[in-house]
């Protein structure tokens, strides 16, 4: 891609989701990660960049990631992107080199590929990867710059069921945005509490635009889970 001056263009904001990842670990399940590339092509240097890499989540072959991956869509600039899923063996370090992990497969697609899907997702098999069953699921959405209306919230847990067989809870919240064909969005997940039944999140502030897409009147789910090394 090379920008063009003046070009007309949206932000976008892209979620990440796969099934069904191969797992590359012996005594447990894999802890995948994906990483972002964008094509470019600039001052005569063309070539894939790297513009996002999610959260690792541990021991889990169906990952909702949290973390958005965000970029400008230009309505006539044919925009490449690459999404590769690697399995992080150094999990605490957000930028650890690829080449030291094990690769769970890729994807490729435009971004306009993803915006003109049903719901603006895209289901996409992995490829270089001996896992046929395996999925990496793109979510892209326009961000509305005008709306700027959020909610700051302060959640507490009271006697929460007890998951642990020799101890208690390490719950955590998944909130997720209800689309109208039935699907649903992971939208934020909260910290993990260890070891109580009687959790206090700590405040945090989401927009209205991720909870319901400006609409007031939406329903949005909240889920409780309790931690447990295996991806929630």
């Amino acid at each position: 891609m090379s920008v063009v001056a003046n070009c007309p263009s949206t932000k976008v904001e892209l979620t990440l989701s796969a099934t069904n990842l191969k797992d590359k670990d012996l005594l447990s399940k894999s802890d995948p990660c994906c990483v972002v590339f964008q094509y470019v092509q600039q001052g005569g240097r063309q070539g894939w960049k790297e513009i996002g890499r999610t959260e690792t989540i541990m021991n889990c072959l169906k990952p909702e990631w949290n973390t958005k991956i965000y970029m400008e869509y230009y309505f006539e600039e044919r925009q490449k992107l690459k999404f590769e899923i690697y399995d992080i063996d150094d999990f605490q370090n957000r930028n650890a080199p690829l080449q030291h992990q094990d690769f769970l497969g890729r994807a490729e697609c435009e971004l306009a590929e993803i915006i003109a899907s049903n719901n603006g997702t895209l289901v996409s098999p992995l490829k270089d990867i001996n896992a046929p069953r395996s999925r990496l699921v793109i979510h892209a959405e326009e961000i509305d710059e005008g709306q700027k209306e959020g909610l700051r919230l302060h959640i507490h847990g009271r006697s929460l069921d007890k998951k642990d067989l020799f101890g208690k809870s390490d719950p955590f919240l998944n909130f997720y945005r209800l689309n109208t064909d039935g699907s649903r969005q992971l939208v934020y997940r909260t910290e993990v509490i260890k070891k109580t039944l009687n959790p206090e999140w700590k405040p945090f502030e989401l927009s209205v635009r991720q909870l319901c897409q400006g609409d007031k009147t939406r329903d949005f789910l909240i889920e409780c889970f309790d931690y447990d090394n295996d991806g929630g």
